[in-house]
């Protein structure tokens, strides 16, 4: 994996960077975590996830969120990361991925993976706890956290339906919470992102819909990630700084 990081920088806009702090070992053919602490996080159905923790702030975590059939090494080049405010970051394997137990098929349970994600940090002190998932990722993490009212979301490329996830039903409860993006000509995220428009009342500036067809993870890369990067800058800003209201 790149060992470049997602670095998102208050007020200034996203920019990448290359994660310090202390190293890690590779993990074998799964790439390098830099600076992460190996955990194991189990679901209230007793599934063993396996898990990444960079501790950069004992208050503040960001959780991510993977991909359907990808795991956690897809967030490894990309953590969000503050230069002047750094922020913690979890990834794990969801249910059937990567290196976490259970079947790759059981979607509702990985509803329980994300309320296991949550308490895995709320149990280690951190009191802000925000969401970052890409495709399904995003889906369970709108799901999970419908009933967190501290909790808030960005989604990349977020399906409006998957399997017996339902988000769209979820992402009225989410209110000022949410945050949405997807790529123009990635017709199927496109449409899910007008349904969320409609059924959640997010107006445009809060659902922006990005040139090209790049879809989750991949929307935060390169040149043509940097609005991206500036969008969900600008949303955990406000979220660190408890300025989030409804809209």
């Amino acid at each position: 994996m790149a060992r470049s990081a997602f670095a998102v920088l208050a007020l200034l806009g996203g920019i990448f960077a290359i994660l310090s702090g202390c190293t890690t070992k590779p993990d074998a053919d799964r790439g390098q975590a830099l600076g992460a602490s190996v955990q194991t996080i189990t679901t209230s159905d007793g599934i063993l996830l396996d898990a990444r923790l960079w501790t950069l702030d004992p208050e503040r975590i960001v959780i991510y969120l993977h991909e359907y059939r990808e795991d956690q090494t897809s967030w490894w080049g990309r953590l969000l990361r503050r230069e002047i405010e750094p922020v913690s970051g979890l990834t794990f394997d969801f249910r059937g991925h990567g290196d976490s137990e259970g079947e790759p098929d059981d979607v509702a349970g990985m509803r329980l993976d994300v309320d296991a994600a949550i308490a895995f940090a709320r149990e280690r002190g951190f009191q802000q706890i925000l969401l970052v998932g890409a495709g399904m990722g995003a889906a369970a993490a709108m799901v999970a956290a419908a009933e967190e009212p501290l909790i808030a979301v960005v989604g990349l490329s977020a399906p409006s339906d998957f399997d017996m996830l339902e988000p769209l039903a979820a992402a009225p409860a989410l209110k000022g919470r949410l945050a949405l993006a997807a790529g123009r000509d990635d017709l199927s995220a496109a449409y899910s992102l007008e349904q969320f428009r409609e059924g959640a009342s997010l107006s445009p500036a809060h659902s922006p819909l990005y040139p090209g067809r790049t879809h989750g993870v991949e929307m935060l890369d390169g040149r043509a990630g940097a609005d991206v990067r500036a969008y969900v800058d600008r949303f955990m800003t406000r979220f660190w700084r408890g300025e989030l209201t409804e809209r």
